[in-house]
């Protein structure tokens, strides 16, 4: 079933999307379905992928300019760029995605924040409220990149390996 895919059927593909989303999909479609996230599991990661959901639902929850979200976007790209993110072993992956969650919550913070300061009728209590919330992100964001210069200080060396009186070289993945 994956060879829909590679055979550039894609329509085939959106179809049986279609079928799956529906309220009562065919165990037939499921099935078929599941087949074709194993055989192509970077399918899978790509529409399977929650942290880009939550990244793409945050950026459209700050912000309503469709131009600004595509510029946000691109700039989480980028950031993913800076810390090497194809390059890195899985669990760098997950806790830069983590630091670009937190990077994007901490700046909707700010600009609810800002939006808030010189507002007539405010009130003290709502001033506090995002200061807290603020400082909580703040924290998430610091600590997540903490985590990561912590794995990536304790990174090993590549193994190196004598088979046959060859050496081997294990780069990291």
């Amino acid at each position: 079933m994956a060879e829909i895919i590679i055979d550039g059927e894609l329509a085939k593909f959106s179809d049986l999307l279609k079928r799956v989303d529906k309220k009562s999909p065919s165990y037939e479609d499921i099935q078929a379905l599941e087949e074709v996230m194993r055989e192509a599991p970077e399918l899978a990661r790509l529409l399977g992928n929650l942290m880009a959901v939550v990244q793409s639902e945050l950026i459209q929850k700050a912000v309503s300019p469709r131009s600004t979200q595509i510029a946000i976007a691109e700039t989480l790209n980028q950031k993913r760029v800076e810390f090497a993110y194809d390059e890195s072993p899985i669990w760098e992956r997950l806790i830069i995605d983590n630091i670009l969650n937190c990077w994007l919550r901490l700046q909707w913070v700010e600009h609810q924040l800002n939006n808030l300061i010189g507002k007539p009728n405010l009130r003290f209590v709502d001033i506090q409220h995002w200061e807290n919330r603020l400082n909580a992100s703040q924290r998430r964001f610091l600590r997540a990149c903490e985590t990561l210069a912590r794995i990536r200080k304790m990174n090993l060396p590549p193994l190196q390996i004598n088979i046959a009186q060859q050496q081997v070289n294990q780069v990291k993945q």
